[in-house]
């Protein structure tokens, strides 16, 4: 059986996508913060909820996706986020991101698994993106990043840079 994590419990929507995720077969775990719930949230009494933990830390924390068929990222003008993609299934998946102007984004992917993936970064003006890959089972990954925004006024055109593993 597949394990699926679930971040921030106390939300009403958690419930329903634990309830889905359930039904699609996975044991499900919630989690959620001490900094940012002051009661057990009523996720964690739900059939569906296979264990519930309280964790250390704040909102600021990385967002986690698991096997990812497709995901779409976007931080608006001046926001910060980490996130965290894990690929343990032999899927491929597509990573589109796009961020505004002074935004600023950690992006970690770990395989652990033979796992194909794409990965798109638009950059607006004095944004920020920081890339690392671990692989630890052999994966095929491409990125392209597109700088675009007033830093690239001089060039004809914005710039791109593509590479792959």
């Amino acid at each position: 059986m597949k394990t699926a994590l679930v971040t921030d419990g106390k939300y009403r929507s958690s419930i329903a996508a634990v309830r889905a995720l359930h039904r699609a077969g996975y044991q499900v775990i919630v989690t959620q913060t001490r900094a940012d719930a002051h009661a057990v949230p009523a996720v964690a009494a739900s059939r569906c909820c296979a264990a519930f933990r309280w964790i250390d830390g704040a909102a600021a924390e990385p967002f986690a996706a698991v096997d990812p068929r497709k995901l779409r990222i976007e931080a608006v003008a001046g926001a910060s986020a980490r996130i965290v993609v894990l690929h343990t299934a032999a899927d491929m998946s597509v990573v589109e991101v796009e961020l505004g102007e002074e935004a600023q984004l950690e992006l970690t992917e770990l395989f652990t698994a033979e796992a194909f993936a794409e990965v798109s970064v638009k950059q607006a003006a004095r944004s920020r993106c920081r890339l690392t890959t671990v692989q630890l089972s052999s994966a095929n990954a491409s990125y392209r990043i597109d700088l675009d925004g007033a830093d690239w006024a001089g060039y004809s055109s914005p710039r791109a840079i593509s590479t792959a593993w």
